[in-house]
C-alpha cells in the first residue's frame, strides 16, 4: 500500500466502530437505527476526506502487481490453530487495555490541575470538557444542533473525542433522560440524533495506541510511516463523522419524529388499558376507543 492507501485505512477504522462496541451501545440504550446508518453513511464519508487530507502521490501497487502470494500457517490441528489464533491477539487487546488506561488517567490528572487552577479564579468546576464545549460550539452548530444545546452536544463530543465513544454515549443518554423526565440539562431530539451520529466512531485518542499497535502488527516494516499519519488520520475521522452528522441534520423531519412519539404513546396507553385477566370472549368485546 502506498501512505496515501494507509491514511484511507485507518481513516475509515476511526470514522466506524465495531460490532462489540455497537453491541455494547445498542445495550445501554443507544437507538440501534442510528449507529447502523452511521456506519453505513460514515465509510464512503471517510475515504473521500482521507484523499482530501491525504491526496494520492504515488502510483499504486494494487493494479499491476500480481507478484504477491500469500503463504499460509499450516498447523497439527483444530486445537493448535485456536491457540495460536488466541496468543495472536494478545498484544492487541493489551494495547487496547493499557491505551484506555493511560487516556483515562491522562483525561483525569488533566481535569485535577485545570479544576485546581479555575478554583483560583474562582471557577472550580473548569475541567476539558468545558474547555473542548466552547472549542466545539461552532462546528455543532454547523452541524445543525440549536443554539441552546450546542453547549452540552460540544462538550459530550469533547470527551468522547479523549476518551472513547461508550463514555460519551453513557453522558448523552443521561441528558436523554433529562429530556424525558423533564429535569435538569437535557438535549431536544434533533440536537440528540446530530450528536449521536457525530459520536458514532473511533475517532478517539484512545484509538491511536490501538490501530497503530494492530497495524503496526500487520506489517512492523510500516510503523514509522503509520506513526507519522495517524494524527492526521484521527482528525479525517472525526470530520466524516461530522459529515454525517450534518446529512442527519438534513433528513430529521420534526412532524415525522412528533408524529412516531405520539404513536408511541397511543400504543402503550391502548396496551395498560386492555384487561389482564379476561376472556376471550371479553377481549373481543373490547372497545380500543375506551383506551383513547
Amino acid at each position: 500500500m502506498t501512505v496515501s492507501e494507509l491514511h484511507a485505512v485507518a481513516t475509515t477504522g476511526y470514522a466506524g466502530i465495531s460490532g462489540g462496541i455497537m453491541a455494547a451501545s445498542i445495550r445501554i440504550g443507544i437507538d440501534p437505527s442510528y449507529l447502523i446508518t452511521a456506519c453505513a453513511m460514515s465509510a464512503p464519508a471517510a475515504l473521500a476526506v482521507s484523499k482530501i487530507l491525504y491526496p494520492e502521490t504515488e502510483k499504486t501497487q494494487s493494479d499491476y502487481d500480481t507478484s504477491a502470494k500469500v503463504n499460509p500457517k499450516r498447523y497439527h490441528n483444530v486445537i493448535n490453530a485456536i491457540a495460536a489464533g488466541g496468543l495472536s491477539a494478545v498484544p492487541t487487546v493489551v494495547n487496547l487495555l493499557m491505551s484506555f488506561i493511560a487516556a483515562l488517567g491522562i483525561m483525569e490528572s488533566i481535569n485535577a490541575i485545570l479544576s485546581w487552577v479555575g478554583g483560583m479564579v474562582g471557577y472550580p468546576s473548569l475541567n476539558f470538557g468545558s474547555i473542548s464545549a466552547w472549542f466545539f460550539m461552532p462546528m455543532t452548530y454547523l452541524m445543525g444542533v440549536e443554539w441552546d444545546d450546542c453547549f452540552l452536544a460540544a462538550e459530550m463530543i469533547g470527551v468522547k473525542i479523549v476518551t472513547n465513544t461508550l463514555i460519551g454515549f453513557k453522558n448523552l443518554l443521561v441528558l436523554a433522560d433529562n429530556r424525558k423526565l423533564g429535569v435538569g440539562p437535557s438535549l431536544s431530539r434533533r440536537s440528540e440524533l446530530i450528536t449521536t451520529y457525530a459520536m458514532c466512531g473511533f475517532s478517539n485518542v484512545v484509538s491511536i495506541g490501538t490501530t497503530l499497535g494492530t497495524l503496526s502488527s500487520l506489517a512492523p516494516s510500516r510503523a514509522e510511516e503509520l506513526s507519522s499519519i495517524a494524527i492526521r488520520a484521527l482528525i479525517a475521522g472525526n470530520a466524516a463523522n461530522f459529515m454525517t452528522a450534518c446529512i442527519a441534520g438534513i433528513l430529521y423531519d420534526d412532524d415525522i419524529d412528533g408524529l412516531m412519539s405520539n404513536f408511541d404513546a397511543m400504543l402503550n396507553a391502548t396496551n395498560s388499558s386492555i384487561p389482564t385477566n379476561s376472556s376471550f370472549g371479553d377481549l373481543l368485546s373490547w372497545n380500543t376507543t375506551d383506551a383513547l
